[in-house]
């Protein structure tokens, strides 16, 4: 766009220059010169019941700036609002080029869109910018009749509004785009301080600002996520988690759901806490914008000035809250996500713990085969509830007689000789949790009995409680016992036998010494003199 310092009139601003309508002598005015142009249109005027003075006045109303050249660019006639842009002495006039007019040059300025119109012989078209107004320059082709340029219609038009309206829709269109992009990606991080930053990031360049922090709140307490510029280590501990209530303007704008705008911290009333925060990131004009979904609160997104007073528009402000929302939409998928990622981890060291379970269990029934089933000595797993065995290893299905899967369908009391009632009481002693032995008769499958020392104690299985009973067949020590207690009784009987013929031979030998003493003569049993203790 060229740069011009003509001075226009704006929108129809008085002109110095007084009107006319003029013509020069331009040579040939025959068929396609611009004066016969001209002579035409004011006979199409009157065709229409207009004079050539009604024409020229409506010429005139336009608002554009319009001149006519020739095919040597000068002017041939103008309107009213053309004069606005004269720069010549001599203002606005016929015969002379419109570059001395216009641009005050001595020759056609770099970017005239004239000479591109005489090779293309179609319009073309230039923006000016001159002081705080922008203009579109067209200029369209006057051809004669056998096609060759014969001239020109130059149009300058005031488009400083449209302009305007352009540059605020590219800017608009530039800050949703932005904005469509931080959402992106926002939206593709699950991790919660990646996240915090980018939104921070996100919302300094949506707003052209250089600050921005984000904080979230748990349990009445503010708990600064992430900032813009990052983090300094040396950031006070009070900096980074407060009260909620030592932050006023944070409570209003959570409150409300609405944002809360400060124009310049410096001037506005603030708490101890607010100040100390302000002052530290150096900001002057900031806004607070809440986080809330769905009624509740997430944090607040703060975005300020540094390098001195903003003014937050309407569409600052739309833009932000936008961002706002999808920053919390973003930050609730977050915590679900890493409560989710918790929830699979919890799974995954659940699914470890069963796997580890199940080889335990499988090395648990390993050593249960080789500690029951292989063992050598008889054991029993049984019920305490109903006295049902519930297992019997192989040694028992050998001592007992029955298979173990006939075993398994048997009661205690089955091959217990003891009464019903004195076998539970042993089971109860036992489900009590005290170890029991006892010294018992078992029945065996071919109707004979044997003696057995029982080891019995509780223990848990499949989270049932069941006893486990070790029995040893003492059959021949009892044998051997009695053997010896009646082997034991003889030789007592002998005992006392043979120590009752001792006493009467001792005494028959005191008989005789007392008779030798009678007669005079010495004793002739000395050991029948003793006396026993």
């Amino acid at each position: 766009m060229r740069e011009d310092t003509a001075g226009p009139c704006g929108e129809r601003a008085p002109c110095d220059f007084p009107y006319r309508m003029q013509t020069g002598s331009l040579g040939d005015e025959g068929k396609g010169s611009p004066r016969a142009e001209a002579t035409r249109s004011g006979n199409v005027a009157e065709q229409n019941g207009l004079s050539v003075e009604e024409w020229q006045a409506v010429f005139n109303a336009l608002r554009d700036a319009i001149w006519i050249l020739d095919a040597d660019q000068r002017v041939v006639r103008f309107n009213h609002a053309a004069e606005c842009f004269a720069r010549h002495p001599g203002g606005f006039r016929t015969g002379l080029h419109c570059w001395e007019i216009v641009h005050g040059a001595t020759e056609p300025i770099p970017d005239c869109p004239f000479p591109r119109m005489r090779y293309n012989l179609r319009r073309e078209s230039v923006e000016l910018k001159a002081h705080d107004r922008r203009f579109e320059a067209t200029i369209d082709p006057i051809l004669d009749g056998e096609g060759c340029l014969a001239g020109a219609v130059h149009v300058v038009s005031d488009i400083t509004e449209r302009a305007r309206t352009e540059e605020q829709l590219r800017w608009k269109s530039e800050r949703l785009s932005l904005l469509l992009q931080i959402g992106e990606m926002m939206a593709g991080l699950h991790e919660t301080p990646q996240l915090l930053q980018t939104i921070t990031d996100g919302a300094a360049r949506l707003a052209s600002l250089d600050s921005a922090a984000i904080y979230l709140l748990r349990e009445g307490m503010l708990h600064l996520g992430g900032t813009t510029p990052a983090l300094l280590v040396e950031l006070p501990e009070d900096l980074r988690a407060a009260p909620l209530v030592d932050h006023p303007h944070i409570t209003r704008a959570l409150q409300t759901g609405s944002p809360v705008v400060l124009a310049d911290s410096r001037e506005a009333e603030l708490t101890d806490a607010e100040r100390r925060a302000s002052v530290q990131r150096g900001l002057r004009s900031l806004v607070y914008l809440p986080l809330v979904l769905q009624d509740q609160s997430l944090g607040v997104l703060i975005v300020g000035s540094t390098e001195g007073l903003y003014q937050f528009s309407d569409e600052d402000i739309d833009l932000l809250q936008t961002l706002a929302h999808h920053a919390a939409l973003e930050l609730e998928e977050a915590r679900l996500s890493e409560e989710n990622q918790r929830w699979i981890a919890d799974l995954q060291r659940l699914s470890e713990l069963q796997q580890q379970t199940q080889a335990a269990l499988q090395q648990s029934e390993t050593l249960f085969r080789s500690l029951f089933q292989e063992h050598a000595a008889v054991k029993l797993l049984i019920d305490p509830g109903d006295g049902r065995i519930v297992a019997g290893n192989k040694a028992a299905a050998e001592f007992y007689g029955w298979p173990q899967e006939q075993l398994s369908r048997m009661k205690i009391w089955d091959i217990n000789t003891l009464p019903p009632d004195q076998a539970r009481a042993q089971i109860e002693t036992v489900r009590a949790g005290e170890r029991f032995f006892s010294e018992l008769q078992h029945s065996l499958a071919d109707g004979s009995v044997r003696d057995v020392a029982v080891y019995t104690s509780r223990i848990e299985a499949g989270g049932k409680d069941l006893l486990h009973s070790v029995i040893h067949d003492i059959t021949d020590r009892k044998r051997a016992e009695r053997r010896m207690a009646e082997q034991l009784s003889e030789l007592r009987r002998w005992h006392a036998v043979m120590l009752d013929r001792e006493g009467r031979v001792l005494e028959l030998k005191r008989e005789v010494n007392e008779l030798l003493a009678q007669a005079g003569q010495p004793p002739r049993y000395q050991s029948a003199e003793k006396t026993d203790d």
